[in-house]
């Protein structure tokens, strides 16, 4: 690979065809590491806010206490629930008004969503009946709302329509409640821009659903089984509650970001697609240079087989030497940015870019390079052995 040649152009293109397969190689495993560092700090803020299991209604949008779903539930060993309301309502602080999902939660659920490690100002009230006119606000509503957590006097009004036949135009329509600020989270922005939460008493004489909630909020230790506990709710409540998975409550999430890869390394892919063609180039000039030689040697006994592989292992030798550089100063890069966070963001919820290195991305860079390597070799190769003595 590396012996003097007297076309000087060989040397050149083989050696663009290297630093094209290790750069197209660094290129793959920092994309796709960066791609699974946001895909893993994104749902590590999904995964704290949302169960590892969902029981709700099959039809409507609450459902009763269930003491023997609850036995149930407290028997399953490491796991823990609790229970939540969810629904709309109008807000207003001042002159500001936003629409905001006003979710009910117990105590319980501020371990269980992690929220200590996701407040960016303020406190975590207990949310105990004590704590009934506290809450804690989304960052986007927070700024939605202009409101101030710190001030004493700052109250939040929120606003439902009451059950019942009442008058459109009647104040007595109206469900009203007002709940003091006291912290402000931050998870996804999806969720920062919609979230309130409240004690679940508060919810539930907001919405007038005394005793009532939409759904149980099930967290497990050990998300290895999740399918376990699944299926022994499903054998017993499957006809009378619809359960859900973390995966089935953001399924469309984990689609966008699994597709979003997959077109990022088919993409990248290509771009080695067209590396490849100096590497064939490269070799062909180099079978119409030896030519004579090939003659030679075919004219002392070697076959034609022999000659084919000569060739061949050298394509083979160019790109897996490329993908060998590109795979160290990939990791190496990757690695660097994960410990030293050199490259920031600014104006995001991290300082720097998060980046994951994933075994099987690894392995499928250095295939992919592998196969376009072997496909760029074939045809001089082949070339090569058609020359007679």
């Amino acid at each position: 690979m590396f012996s003097k040649k007297s076309t000087q152009a060989i040397n050149i293109i083989a050696g663009v065809s290297l630093i094209g397969f290790a750069v197209g190689v660094f290129a793959m495993i920092v994309v796709l590491s960066t791609m699974n560092g946001f895909e893993k700090l994104v749902f590590g803020m999904y995964n704290d806010f949302t169960p590892s299991i969902r029981v709700e209604p099959l039809k409507g949008k609450v459902i009763g206490y269930n003491t023997d779903l609850e036995d149930e539930l407290s028997q399953i060993e490491g796991a823990t629930f609790s229970r939540t309301l969810e629904e709309n309502a109008s807000c207003q602080y001042g002159d500001f008004q936003y629409i905001a999902r006003i979710k009910g939660v117990e105590p319980a659920y501020i371990e269980q969503a992690a929220i200590e490690n996701h407040l960016t100002d303020g406190e975590v009230p207990s949310f105990k009946s004590e704590d009934s006119a506290y809450a804690l606000l989304g960052l986007g509503v927070d700024y939605g709302l202009g409101t101030r957590v710190e001030d004493p006097n700052c109250i939040v009004q929120m606003n439902a329509p009451r059950r019942g036949d009442y008058s459109i135009n009647s104040l007595e329509a109206i469900q009203q409640k007002s709940v003091r600020p006291v912290g402000v989270i931050a998870y996804d922005d999806a969720i920062n821009s919609k979230y309130i939460l409240v004690p679940l008493i508060t919810a539930q004489s907001l919405f007038e659903h005394e005793g009532e909630i939409s759904s149980y909020e099930i967290y497990l230790k050990d998300e290895k089984n999740q399918s376990q506990v699944i299926a022994q709710l499903e054998s017993k409540w499957a006809n009378t509650y619809s359960i859900k998975t973390r995966y089935r409550l953001h399924e469309g999430l984990y689609k966008m970001f699994k597709t979003e890869k997959w077109f990022t390394f088919i993409i990248l892919a290509f771009v080695l697609l067209v590396v490849s063609f100096n590497l064939t180039g490269s070799l062909a000039l180099l079978v119409i240079e030896k030519k004579q030689d090939i003659k030679l040697m075919k004219s002392i006994g070697m076959k034609s087989t022999q000659v084919r592989q000569i060739f061949f292992n050298e394509g083979l030798l160019i790109s897996a030497i490329g993908a060998l550089i590109g795979l160290v100063s990939g990791l190496a890069f990757c690695y660097a940015q994960i410990h030293f966070g050199f490259i920031k963001i600014s104006g995001a919820i991290v300082e720097s870019y998060p980046m994951h290195v994933a075994l099987i991305d690894v392995i499928l860079c250095l295939v992919s390079v592998l196969v376009i390597g072997v496909l760029a070799s074939i045809y001089p190769a082949f070339k090569a052995s058609k020359y007679h003595a």
